[in-house]
């Protein structure tokens, strides 16, 4: 077969290893994330998401992505994302219309229909409509904008390099995103992540291909985890997980 300029796993990383380890031992929370689109016109449109985000990078680009998300992280195979319904985000080139144009269809469709403009049998139809456009909205961002993260501002971060994919689920038109005004309360995102508290997106030690700790000195509390797992794993899941181990380190040193 051909080799890809993609690799075969996706990778998740997050900033301490608790999180990691409860990630191994739980799944994946699935949790709001604000996003802005920006169109031609400059004018951003905010829409929070429910999701968990992955990178499409191989091994040896990631020391750059480490340093923006954490030295811990899980990398899981593409066969599992395409069973688990994770897709590709879909990048917009903040100076072309592409975006803008379709935010306009959405949002004046759907005042449209408030207001009563469709009527007969299409009205269910249009209903159905906006919410397959505000799901592919979902899954938009800009290739290249301005980037806030622990108090640093960049304003022409590349966010195309991330390759990023995107867990979405469906969790019913209250909950499957919300709009901006309601993105203005204080304690929005520990508001509304309390209303999907449950969602959450497993895996099998099948599907994990690699665990990413940050130091070597780490490493023997990763075995003593997954030594803990043999309750629910048989032995040789537990001594696969045990060979999928490697360090930040080792990835900014020797790759």
């Amino acid at each position: 077969m051909k080799k890809s300029l993609y690799p075969g796993v996706l990778f998740h990383f997050t900033k301490t290893k608790e999180s990691l380890f409860s990630i191994l031992r739980d799944g994946f929370k699935v949790s709001y994330a604000e996003e802005s689109v920006s169109g031609a016109n400059g004018d951003p449109k905010r829409l929070g998401v429910p999701m968990v985000s992955f990178c499409d990078l191989r091994i040896s680009e990631l020391t750059q992505h480490m340093g923006k998300y954490g030295y811990y992280g899980i990398g899981l195979k593409k066969a599992w994302a395409n069973r688990s319904k994770l897709h590709p985000v879909l990048y917009m080139n903040k100076d072309h219309s592409l975006f803008e144009r379709y935010g306009w269809a959405v949002i004046n469709t759907y005042d449209a229909l408030g207001k009563g403009s469709f009527y007969g049998d299409g009205h269910e139809q249009i209903e159905s409509s906006i919410e397959i456009f505000m799901n592919v909205w979902r899954y938009m961002k800009n290739y290249e904008g301005r980037l806030l993260r622990d108090g640093s501002v960049d304003d022409e971060f590349r966010f195309a390099d991330e390759r990023e994919w995107r867990y979405v689920p469906h969790l019913g038109v209250s909950l499957d995103y919300i709009s901006s005004e309601k993105l203005d309360v204080d304690g929005w995102k520990a508001i509304w992540n309390d209303k999907i508290k449950d969602q959450v997106l497993v895996f099998t030690p099948e599907d994990i291909e690699y665990v990413v700790v940050s130091i070597e000195d780490e490493v023997e509390e990763y075995i003593e985890l997954i030594k803990s797992f043999q309750v629910n794993y048989g032995s040789h899941q537990v001594d696969r997980l045990l060979t999928r181990i490697l360090t930040a380190n080792q990835i900014k040193r020797d790759v």
